[in-house]
């Protein structure tokens, strides 16, 4: 019998880590290198939100305590309001909303949830590496759904339904895309959608 464990810790062996990590611990150890592997701002925090962070630490009792595990149902809230206001899509707070430490926590929590072994996950070529090693974390598949470079690294949105199977689990589209800062059109995202449903 195989046991959760015996899965993850097989699995986390055989993640390689990816070569942003490489090139940014390479470039620490040699003196004046400038690492352009990540976002790492030269610049503060502003100080208004530092101010109001440090306010917010004096002023409220229940500021430091454990949330929800769903997040501040305020916060929940603020973003339904703002979903619906930019595209006049309602979604319920408490079904539909789920704040995280990041994108990479929240995919985490989503793969974690909805990968059995062997499920596919469809994934933009080139996309963020670490994707990758998430969706193999968890004995997934990646599928890749390639960009076209020759056209300012667009969808060919025919391919996808190509790439659909019955072992598919989800499409991750991230705009802008990392690595190559594409943003996709609302006609293209509409009908990623589109597809999505119909499978």
């Amino acid at each position: 019998m195989t046991f959760i464990t015996d899965i993850v810790f097989k699995n986390v062996l055989e993640t390689q880590v990816s070569a942003i990590k490489d090139m940014a611990i390479l470039s620490a150890k040699i003196e004046g290198a400038a690492s352009l592997t990540w976002g790492l701002p030269s610049f503060r925090t502003p100080e208004y939100i530092r101010q109001g962070v440090k306010q917010y630490l004096d002023d409220d009792i229940d500021a430091g305590k454990y949330t929800l595990p769903d997040g501040l149902s305020e916060l929940r809230e603020l973003v339904v309001a703002e979903h619906e206001t930019k595209t006049g899509i309602k979604v319920d707070a408490d079904e539909n909303v789920m704040i995280s430490a990041g994108n990479m926590q929240a995919l985490n929590t989503l793969f974690h949830t909805m990968l059995d072994p062997g499920d596919e996950i469809i994934l933009t070529d080139p996309c963020f590496a670490s994707h990758i090693q998430q969706i193999n974390l968890f004995s997934g598949k990646t599928v890749y759904w390639p960009l076209d470079e020759n056209d300012n690294w667009s969808l060919n949105v025919d391919l996808l339904p190509d790439l659909i199977t019955d072992k598919t689990q989800a499409i991750v589209l991230v705009s802008p895309s990392n690595p190559t800062g594409k943003i996709f059109s609302k006609e293209e995202l509409i009908r990623v959608g589109e597809i999505a449903k119909q499978h």
